[in-house]
Order: structure tokens, then C-alpha cells, then sequence
């Protein structure tokens, strides 16, 4: 009997690192989903940063020939 406790005991402490070890695994993925999630979000922030750019760019463009036609 004391050979068959020690396997349920040594199966119990394996169980309980598989246990623990996959948790570990599901807080580090949870983790990575949110660093991904704020990634996106500033490349999105980054993409309207950049046509807001284009925009005012492309307005001044039109003042200076608007200028230039007076000058």
C-alpha cells in the first residue's frame, strides 16, 4: 500500500505543476493579447496621425499655389 501512495502522491504533486504550469501559460497569453490589443490600437492612432498629416500637407500645398497665383 505505501507503493501506491507514494504513486497517488507523487501523481497528485505532477498534476498540481500541470496545473500551475498552465495557468502561467494563460496569464502570459492573456498578457500578450493585451499588448497586441494596445499595438493596434496605436498603429490605428498612428495611421490617422499620419493622413491628418497628408491632409494639412495637401492644404498648404493648395495656399502656396493659391499664393503664388498673386504674387
Amino acid at each position: 500500500q505505501s507503493v501506491i501512495a507514494n504513486a497517488v502522491d507523487q501523481q497528485t504533486s505532477t498534476t498540481e505543476e500541470i496545473g500551475a504550469r498552465v495557468d502561467l501559460a494563460s496569464q502570459i497569453s492573456l498578457d500578450i493579447v493585451k499588448r497586441m490589443a494596445a499595438l493596434s490600437e496605436v498603429s490605428d492612432m498612428t495611421s490617422r496621425g499620419s493622413e491628418n498629416t497628408l491632409e494639412a500637407a495637401n492644404k498648404l500645398k493648395d495656399m502656396a499655389g493659391n499664393l503664388n497665383e498673386y504674387a
